[in-house]
């Protein structure tokens, strides 16, 4: 499952602008989100509606060249729920990962390419 997307933006823009903008432009994708937060290691997104938590991370790997890696969370296909009940992630990821490339091919970024997240 790949939910890493690597994007080279315009230099710049930093990592609480992208967020900020996903947060705003994720609801006209159907992906319902809460308020973005500061992280140490750049923005967080959360999601809401599932029965698991979710959320998409927003972080600048390199200020010199633009790189970015957005990243949805959970990065497993299964994931156990309080009660132990067992629940795909795999549909939900997918929906966010073509909100998120919908939502960059209208922006002035160049996709690199999408990656499974380590763990």
């Amino acid at each position: 499952m790949h939910t890493m997307l690597e994007v080279r933006m315009e230099l710049g823009i930093f990592p609480e602008d992208v967020a900020k903008r996903l947060a705003q432009e994720l609801p006209g994708k159907g992906v319902s989100v809460l308020q973005p937060f500061e992280e140490a290691w750049g923005w967080v997104i959360p999601l809401q509606n599932q029965p698991f938590d979710a959320w998409v991370g927003c972080r600048c790997v390199n200020f010199e060249t633009g790189l970015y890696h957005i990243s949805i969370f959970p990065y497993e296909s299964m994931v156990f729920l309080p009660n132990f009940t067992k629940v795909s992630t795999e549909d939900f990821v997918g929906r966010v990962a073509s909100a998120l490339e919908a939502i960059f091919e209208l922006e002035p970024v160049e996709l690199v390419g999408w990656y499974e997240a380590a763990a």
